[in-house]
């Protein structure tokens, strides 16, 4: 046999002595009991010893169930005749259907009962107490069949637990037609007494209940089920069908075989009944007690998942992180049962959910671990890595967001990280686009991701792996010398058989070299990653271990594979290169060994020991033991057949397998997972979508390792241990209980059958001290790569304890930083998701909001990655086309100003544009100091024949210096004859900046007693503990604070060996301080008194010292150093003010910073923090306390960082600039509200800081349409951003909506010095009244182009597009009319309606076209609303609906099979070439068809109404002429298209076929700005004037004229120019019908005013003794002059002026006009000069002061002498000999009689003093 019941831990020796201790005892008491055991059913029999010589059974039965009880209870009555033969035994049956006979006195006399073919509720309580006390006081129950049944009706089961536990499980269901199926059945208690007599196996038929849970773990299985041997089964691997148990004192014994009576004369039948009466009647003894739990294990209940577990990964912090579905908008009631959940599809598009394990997962809880996914990633189909460098989750490819299903899959080039800090955001994209790819750790901590196909099971294979390079070009490098299609291809040809080797490559890093040896179908392979990378083929696995035969071939994509010791690998199961097809599952497995001498060079791979079940798509985890645990898999490959449901489990000392450990519940096939997690159990999850059934639940189990007996063991305990290890080292872990091993096993990612992430290996220890351990680490990263490990220590019998949750960081650490990643989805999820069609091309024209955060200024494109021309990237998502002349700007925030940043991005030449030979396209990008032009070539194509291998997109990389803390990103198409296609943009600092933070508490929680560190070394840096009276406010710099009330104890506990290692560090803060005092510390890192780093407020060093920053230590060899840099006296905290605190240490330098200005350094520092501790770590680590006796801190303390490195002086800026911006309040106003349908609403808001003061910048206005549980993120700009007016007040253009309920919300984006903030309002657009207007109509009166217009009363529903060759014709009945040419069901000769054409219709809708079919094919579409095949609203010709059923409308829910029809017989139906008025109205459970205006047909009982299709309303498979199932397309004319939002009666049907007189054109005009912008009803940016016409026959033409000037036709918006305007407009139809004119008048002035300013130099400097003449003018020659006004320094002045400048200040001074005209634009002119003050300046206004008679000519001579001195003793250095000189002559000034001339003179001397202080 290839398998042995053997029991799993032979190593166990006293869990085995006290099993074999408790058999015995049984044995024993069984010898006592019963000294005839020899005496079994059939045997001769022995007198036993007891005296009772009769046999008495109570048969109970039910006759209105099974008419098999008639045959059931003679069978049971000649079986206990034959039994009392044989035990001499007297036998009494009371035969009866009467519960009163249950009764304690009455039960009490018979040795066993019988329940046959019993059914429904049995007993009342007394009957129950009754029947409990009966087993209780040790009686024997058998129940036959039925007994078991609870389907349809409320039976015991359902009432009375204690019953079901009897009975051992209840059944709602078995296979149906038949119901009653031929199958083998087998014993599975060999040699048990109660099998004696029946053979090994047999076939026969019957029905075969499925158990609403499996009762295999709780009782004693004698019979299974064959499951592989009929179809539907639910239990897999085993299938109890009979039964023995010891409960609850008694015995019991149940068989679910027996549905017909001719069955209970069967010799099988017979013989079994005869056993189980036998046992129950306590005539043979027997062991039915369950597997035992030290032996088969136990799984926990189904628990439910909010998700298909496709991918699972255990994060650093010991949590479960899953994704791999995605809602289908439908409602499974039973999601959780063995049919699975119906309403779900793969994806991970839109959620991933992160669950601590030792929380159990309840209905209450199901959704609280729900993360949300908006990265540019569908995460489906991708794998997980553990990045040990910033100890997140990466995941690496999976598919791009467009589609439902995944379909068609497109493999992604996008990366995602997830950390609890950081949640779910996005990663620069790789070089190449993937699906299925396996990305691996590598010793050094590099992340290399090999394999991957570009268009998912379709392939191909990328044939280069890249390297995860953050600090390189765009973040990965491609390993060029690594392409191997040997390695990396399908396979075929010379390269051996297809084998899509493509497919998540089985990949272990090899001890020793640490390269990456890897299993990809049947070729072995070794990656050397460094460099450019070098790959050697290492054979393939030998023939005869690929193929073993009969047991299977264990390659392939279907194995799963471990490294279950260093350098050695199981890999088993398998034998198929995708999912579906193949042969059997294989049972068979092998290992390979990479520790021989020949190393990876010459890997030993040999055949294992077989398993006992076949196995596609198992899943191995290895254990904390080291054993591997296989779950999953079926032989079929991933069907419904076939399924195994035992785990088996493979000892590596051994080589054997335990196969009979106990079953868990359901198909785990493709896409399940399997995780061990920290407690030491294993997670299962997941299975399906596809599949069988799809499971979005999970199971638990404890593997036997965890029990003692049937209880739970005790397990030895890790007390302490350390956070982080290193390599070739030893630690110490305080333990509890004896340990016998040491295991350390790396944290798992699974997805298709792989775990990525799990190493293991056991570690050397030794005892050191009582419940001390020392244990030895990995010798290098090669043998456990940096990563999240869980250390396990175990006793002799096995029992783990639970993990330590430990890190290994790489020896070289990689920077953390956060990247900027766009990636060209707008929106990240089409609306078309559903229907998987978004368009191939969107053109987005300038002011459209689609692509915020960008601002289009002139039109681009988005084109998908598989439109014709393109492909060069693979087929994900869209790319944006620069076009000639395309321009778009994003606002890219959060940049230190000085600091460098990498910019890279894909480009390529647009194909399909002709460009000559040589010749180039480029575009334009330009962002800080970087203003560059990118070339593509014609070698860098967007797209080639066929799917390119690697891609031919270019790469971009250049760096940039910022100027700004924002600055604007520009890309700009250079005007070439073909655009630059460009994807992928990452902006990334080239070095950390102060937003990637190691430390970080935001105290943002508000509550409780602790606050998280949030910043990327959590795990190694935890929370901050608050002591005392330490508690929060809402009153901080963001939000909440840390609020200290200054009593001793009263501060906040830092972690200690805070900033351990650094030597360079940053410590940031704010603090609000009550008041100062003396010595009050900030921030310490230390230990007590004698070592410290400080920060302190109010220093009395030497005196008042202000704040200061103090070490002190002890260095190795000397004394106590104490070192302080202090800022001064009262140069300190302000209180009740937030201050910043920084301070930086850059190797001896030192520097303090207040309020983001440097306020002192020290360059002489001697000791620095790693002299602090003295050695050892800091404990003593605080905010707002020290160790000396200082009074606490008193206030408030926020935001506090600390770096391992020394931030800029720029950086510390920032911090303080982002913590000093003021808060913002927005408030909206939406008018009206609620709004009447199809008028227009205006949106206005108004922003102010906390002050009050009004707010300047922009604003966007955002709309989101509220649609429950949609997962689509819905929200969208409208425009462009709009400026604020100077009282902070914006307007928007006026938006037209469809019905419905919005969320309004405007987004104020914050400006110097002002937060951003945003507020959101509720609206509702109201209905219609039934009977107004005609919300959507399509006249298709166009005759050109391919689009037709809306011309409906619903401005949300836009035009309709020509597909293919899809064309125009003027025959129409109503004028023109749309002509569509047919064609298979893939051509594109169709139109495209709008999306969510139906979208909040409620209960009724009308459908009117006017149809002229050429030809009808069977099934043809003539109008479709739906998304794909999923759900419609469908009208269709030539319906076979069982038989011809002629016209027809049908209805489909989402997720829901049922399609409800209205059919019109196959006589009924269009006639071809004819003109036919087709109308559907829907009102309710009623539809009606009419032609003509005749009603045809109607059904009244509809299930499905009008808000039933789609999701939400949401539709995008929306068509004339086409839907989405492969029928041909729809051959003819159609006009005239109409939807109603209610049910037009008969008559109103009837009128719209007769047709009236066509309405005249009437025409709308809008002009943007909705509203004059200027003062006076002027506007001051030019309108903008859009005519729309609506109504009238045939083609319309518009035309418009301004005043008096002549008709000009109207095609697109008219730019009004500067001045005084009448705008009249009119339109006129085919018929000639003229609309009355119409006018709008408006006022425009966009030209400022202009101004003159003369009289002074700009720039220029004048002495103080110059007078100078000013003058200015101003004018408008448009609304006019409304006012002007001469400034100096910015205060009014009369004009002209005359300005002596000595009475000004010495330095700047300006001079400027400013004029405002009538429309409200201001403009002006400044001249900025410079006022001297000299020696020789003074002296020449002492001349003028003189010359007009103000200084007398004494005084002037002295004060003359007085400056000669002065200046003469300045010139050579003696500064206080000029001073003197110039005191000198300010006495002589005090002399000067007249006032302002004393004046003028006293403050020039002054300002020469002041000149001359050095």
């Amino acid at each position: 046999m290839g398998f042995r019941m053997i029991e799993h831990r032979a190593s166990a020796h006293s869990r085995l002595i006290r099993r074999f201790l408790r058999r015995l005892a049984l044995l024993l008491a069984l010898v006592v009991a019963v000294p005839a055991i020899a005496t079994l059913p059939g045997s001769a029999a022995e007198e036993p010893v007891e005296l009772d010589t009769d046999l008495r059974v109570l048969l109970f039965y039910k006759p209105n169930f099974h008419a098999s009880h008639v045959q059931a209870r003679q069978a049971i009555r000649d079986l206990a005749a034959e039994l009392g033969t044989q035990y001499g035994r007297t036998v009494e049956i009371t035969d009866t259907d009467d519960a009163s006979v249950f009764t304690p006195e009455n039960l009490a006399t018979y040795d066993t009962l019988v329940f046959a073919q019993t059914g429904g509720i049995l007993f009342n309580d007394a009957q129950r107490d009754a029947l409990e006390g009966y087993i209780q006081g040790g009686g024997g129950w058998l129940g036959i069949h039925y007994t078991g049944w609870s389907a349809g009706t409320v039976s015991e089961h359902d009432v009375n637990p204690w019953y079901l536990g009897l009975v051992g499980a209840v059944s709602e269901g078995h296979p149906e037609n038949p119901a009653i199926r031929q199958a083998t059945v087998r014993v599975n208690a060999q040699g048990h007494p109660l099998t004696a007599g029946i053979p090994d196996s047999f076939v026969r038929s019957d029905e075969w209940y499925d158990w609403n849970v499996n009762p295999a773990a709780n009782v004693r299985t004698l019979l299974e089920v064959d499951e592989t041997t009929y179809t539907d089964g639910h239990h897999g691997s085993l299938h109890p069908v009979t039964w023995c148990q010891e409960y609850d004192g008694g015995r019991s014994w149940y068989t679910s075989m027996g549905h017909d009576g001719a069955y209970f004369s069967e010799p099988v039948m017979r013989d079994q009944l005869r056993n189980g009466l036998a046992y129950t009647a306590g005539l043979v003894p027997a062991d039915c007690s369950p597997p035992a739990k030290d032996h088969a294990g136990e799984w926990s209940p189904v628990t439910p998942w909010p998700l298909m577990a496709i991918n699972m990964a255990l994060t650093h912090d010991g949590k479960i992180q899953s994704f791999g579905s995605t809602p289908t908008g439908c409602v499974d009631n039973t999601p959780y049962d063995w049919t699975g959940n119906s309403c779900v599809a793969q994806g991970g598009q839109f959620q991933t959910d992160v669950w601590d394990p030792s929380t159990p997962r309840t209905m209450d809880n199901l959704y609280d671990g729900i993360v949300e996914n908006a990265t540019y990633t569908d995460l489906f189909c991708s794998m997980q890595v553990h990045d040990p460098n910033r100890r997140a989750m990466l995941t690496v490819g999976g598919d791009d967001s467009l589609g439902v299903r995944n379909d068609p899959v497109n493999g992604a080039i996008g990366v995602t990280s997830y950390s609890s800090r950081t949640g779910l955001r996005n990663e620069a994209p790789m070089n190449e686009p993937r699906w299925y790819p396996t990305g691996t750790v590598m010793p050094n901590g590099d992340i290399v991701v090999q394999g991957g196909s570009v268009r998912g099971v379709a392939g191909p294979g990328v044939l280069m792996p890249e390297r995860y390079s953050p600090d390189e070009g765009s973040g990965w490098t491609l390993l060029t010398g690594a392409e191997s299609a040997a390695a990396y291809g399908d396979g075929g040809g010379d390269l051996g058989p297809d084998e899509n080797r493509w497919w998540y490559p089985r990949a272990f890093v090899a001890p020793e070299n640490g390269n990456l040896f890897n299993i990809s179908g049947t070729q072995m392979f070794e990656l050397d990653p460094s460099g450019l990378g070098t790959l050697t083929l290492r054979g393939t696995v030998p023939a005869d271990v690929a193929n073993q035969g009969a047991l299977g071939n264990p390659v392939g994509a279907t194995s799963t594979a471990t490294m279950y010791r260093p350098g050695k690998i199981l890999q088993v199961g398998g034998g198929w290169w995708g999912n579906g097809g193949g042969p059997a599952g294989a049972r068979a497995g092998f290992t390979v060994d990479l520790m021989t001498d020949g190393g990876t060079a010459e890997p030993v791979v040999e055949a294992t020991e077989p398993m006992r079940f076949g196995r596609h798509w198992a899943n191995s985890t290895v254990l904390p033991t080291g054993e591997v645990l296989v779950t999953g898999g079926g032989t079929q490959n991933n069907g419904a057949q076939g399924v195994a449901t035992i785990p088996e489990l493979w000892n590596p000392d051994t080589g054997e397998w335990t196969s009979d450990l106990a079953p868990y519940a359901h198909a785990r096939l493709y896409h399940s997972t399997a995780l061990l997690l920290p407690d030491g159990r294993v997670m299962i999850a997941g299975g399906g979508s596809p599949g069988p059934r799809n499971y979005t639940d999970a199971e638990f189990y404890s593997p036997a390792y965890l029990f003692d007996g049937d209880q739970l063991a005790q397990r030895p305990a890790i007390l302490d241990a350390p956070d982080k290890i290193g390599y070739n080292g030893t630690f110490d872990i305080d333990v509890a209980g004896e340990i016998a091993k040491v295991s350390l096993v790396r944290n798992g990612s699974v997805t298709h059958g792989f775990n990525n992430g799990q190493t293991f290996e056991e570690l050397e220890f030794a005892r050191t001290a009582d419940g001390t351990l020392t244990v030895q680490a990995p010798a290098d990263g090669t043998y456990a790569p940096p990563g999240s490990y869980m250390l396990f220590v175990l006793d002799a019998d096995g029992t783990p304890s639970i993990a330590a949750m430990l890190e290994i960081d790489p020896e070289t650490p990689m920077d953390t930083r956060t990247p900027l990643v766009d990636q060209f989805e707008y929106p990240r999820v089409p609306a078309e998701w559903r229907g998987e069609n978004p368009p191939m091309t969107v053109e987005v024209e300038a002011g459209d909001g689609r692509m915020a955060p960008w601002t289009v200024d002139t039109a681009v494109e988005l084109v998908r990655g598989m439109a014709p021309g393109m492909g060069g990237l693979g087929v994900v998502g869209y790319h944006l086309d620069l076009g000639q002349s395309g321009r778009l700007t994003r606002t890219i925030d959060g940049l230190v100003p000085g600091k460098e940043y990498r910019i890279s991005l894909r480009y390529a030449r647009d194909s399909r544009e002709a460009v000559g030979d040589g010749d180039t396209v480029s575009a334009d990008l330009s962002i800080g100091s970087l203003d560059t032009t990118i070339t593509a070539t014609g070698d860098e194509p967007s797209g080639i024949s066929g799917i390119p291998r690697p891609s031919t997109f270019a790469t971009f990389v250049a760096t940039f210096t910022a100027t700004a803390r924002s600055e604007p990103l520009t890309l700009t198409g250079s005007g070439t004859s073909a655009g630059v296609i460009v994807d992928d943009l990452a902006i990334v600092g080239v070095d950390p900046g102060p937003g990637d933070v190691p430390v970080h508490y935001t105290f943002d929680e508000g509550e409780g007693a602790t606050a998280a560190n949030t910043g990327h070394d959590d795990d190694t840096t935890g929370a901050a503990a608050l002591t005392g009276a330490a508690g929060w406010t809402s009153s901080g710099v963001f939000g909440s604070a840390l609020d200290l009330s200054g009593g001793d104890g009263d501060h906040a506990d830092l972690p200690d060996g805070l900033l351990a290692g650094a030597s360079d560090f940053t410590v940031s803060l704010w603090a609000n301080a009550d008041t100062l005092k003396n010595w009050m510390p900030l921030f310490q890192i230390g230990n007590g008194t004698d070592t410290y780093f400080l920060l302190q407020s109010q220093t009395q060093a030497n005196g008042p010292t202000g704040l200061a920053a103090t070490f002190k230590a002890q260095p190795a060899g000397g004394g106590a150093v104490e070192e302080r840099l202090t800022l001064g006296n009262g140069v300190d905290l302000t209180p009740g003010e937030w201050t910043h605190v920084a301070f930086t240490m850059q190797g001896s330098t030192g520097t303090l910073y207040l309020d983001g200005e440097e306020a002192a350094s020290r360059d002489d520092f001697s000791i620095g923090l790693p002299d602090v501790g003295d050695g050892e770590p800091t404990t003593d680590n605080y905010l707002g306390n020290n160790d000396w006796p200082d009074p606490s801190f008193a206030g408030l303390l926020d935001d506090v960082r600390a770096y391992d490195t020394a931030l800029t002086a720029a950086e510390i800026a920032v911090l303080h600039a982002e913590g000093a911006a003021v808060p913002t309040t927005t408030s909206v106003t939406v008018t009206p509200s609620p709004s009447p349908f199809g008028e227009p609403i205006t949106v206005s808001a108004t922003v102010e800081d906390e002050s009050g003061a009004p707010a300047a910048g922009l604003a966007e206005l955002w709309v989101e349409p509220v649609r429950a549980d949609d997962p689509l993120d819905l929200n969208a700009r409208q425009g462009d951003p709009v400026p604020l007016a100077a009282d902070g007040s914006v307007t928007f253009p006026a938006l037209t909506l469809a019905r419905g309920e919005y969320t309004i919300e405007v987004r104020y984006l914050g400006d110097d010095g002002r937060r951003a903030s945003d507020a959101s309002v509720a609206h509702i657009v109201e209905r219609p009244p039934p009977g107004e207007g005609v919300p959507i109509h399509y006249t298709f009166d166009e005759g050109a182009g391919t689009s037709a217009a809306n011309s409906g009363t619903d401005p949300s529903i836009g035009a309709a597009a020509l597909r293919g060759t899809t064309s125009w014709s003027p025959d129409g009945p109503r004028a023109g009319a749309v002509s569509l040419p047919g064609g298979g069901g893939s051509s594109d000769n169709y139109v495209q309606l709008p999306n969510n054409l139906f979208a909040n219709m409620e209960d009724e809708v009308t459908v009117s076209l006017w149809v002229r079919p050429t030809a009808l094919p069977n099934w043809v579409p003539l109008f479709q609303v739906g998304n794909g095949t999923d759900t419609f609203l469908l009208l269709q010709s030539r319906t076979q609906a069982g038989g011809a059923t002629g016209f027809a409308a049908t209805l489909k829910a989402p997720g829901n099979p049922l399609q409800e029809r209205l059919t019109l017989g196959a006589a009924n139906d269009l006639p071809l070439g004819e003109w036919t008025h087709v109308v559907f109205t829907m009102s309710g459970s009623t539809g009606k068809l009419y032609f003509d205006g005749q009603l045809m047909g109607t059904r009244t009982d509809f299930t499905l109404g009008i808000d039933d299709i789609g999701v939400n309303g949401v539709t995008s498979s929306n068509y004339l002429g086409n839907n989405d199932y492969p029928d041909g397309l729809y051959n003819g004319l159609i006009d005239d298209v109409r939807v109603y939002e209610h049910a037009l009666s008969d008559d109103d049907v009837r009128a719209l076929f007769e047709g009236d007189e066509a309405e005249p054109p009437v025409t709308t005009a809008t002009v943007a700005p909705a509203a004059p912008d200027g003062s006076d009803g002027w506007y001051v940016t030019a309108p903008v004037v859009t005519l729309s016409v609506a109504g009238g026959s045939g083609a319309v033409t518009t035309e418009y004229a301004l005043g008096d000037g002549e008709w000009t036709p109207y095609t697109a918006p008219v730019t009004v120019p500067d001045g005084v305007h009448t705008v009249r407009f009119r339109s006129r139809d085919a018929a000639g019908t003229v609309e009355e004119e119409k006018t709008l008048d408006l006022k425009v002035d966009t030209t400022a005013p202009a101004v003159v300013l003369d009289g002074v130099t700009a720039g220029a400097s004048y002495g103080v003794h110059e007078v100078l003449s000013v003058t200015a003018s101003a004018d408008d020659a448009g609304s006019g002059l409304a006012s002007s006004q001469l400034r100096l320094d910015g205060a009014p002045v009369d004009a002209p002026l005359t300005l002596d400048l000595a009475g000004l200040t010495a330095g700047p001074h300006e001079v400027s006009v400013v004029a405002t005209d009538v429309a409200g634009t201001t403009t002006s002119q400044a001249a900025a000069f410079t006022v001297v003050v000299s020696f020789e300046t003074v002296g020449a206004l002492v001349d003028r002061y003189a010359g007009e008679g103000l200084v007398l000519g004494s005084q002037r001579q002295r004060m003359l002498a007085h400056l000669q001195t002065a200046e003469s003793a300045a010139d050579r250095g003696q500064v206080r000999q000029a001073d003197q000189a110039v005191q000198r002559f300010a006495s002589e000034a005090l002399a000067v009689i007249d006032a302002t001339t004393r004046a003028r003179l006293l403050t020039a001397a002054e300002t020469l003093r002041a000149q001359l202080s050095p």
